[in-house]
């Protein structure tokens, strides 16, 4: 009968553990960074605007999943809507022309309104990626 040695298979199978949970880690990271990347050039923070509430539910904001940031600022709306149209028109068109492979991944939108609680704007950013 044939006896199996278990002592040569265990490190091997170690290694092949520890290298699937380092690539996942690092894949993880990766797309994190690119949703964040991504997610900064369609939701920028506009200037000087007063920041009244951050939430993101994985591991950054702007990162891999929902992220929400609500700012106040005294700026009428037209200004922050006309403000946000030039900031980020480069990057929305330069993404339609080359059809950038990773650009699809994270989407963003803005909500500007007269602020509630005062005179000014208040702005909305919601982004999501890979979700």
């Amino acid at each position: 009968m044939r006896r199996f040695r278990l002592r040569g298979r265990v490190p091997g199978c170690l290694i092949i553990l520890v290298a699937m949970f380092l690539c996942s880690g690092i894949t993880t990271f990766a797309v994190d960074r690119l949703c964040y990347v991504n997610l900064t050039e369609r939701l920028p923070m506009y200037p000087n605007a007063t920041v009244k509430t951050r939430v993101h539910n994985l591991f950054s904001e702007l990162g891999m999943g929902n992220t929400a940031v609500i700012m106040t600022t005294p700026d009428d709306p037209d200004t922050v809507r006309a403000w946000y149209a030039e900031e980020t028109a480069p990057y929305l068109r330069l993404d339609a022309r080359n059809n950038m492979p990773f650009s699809h991944v994270a989407h963003g939108q803005v909500d500007i309104t007269h602020n509630p609680d005062g005179e000014g704007s208040q702005i909305i950013l919601f982004g999501t990626c890979v979700n």
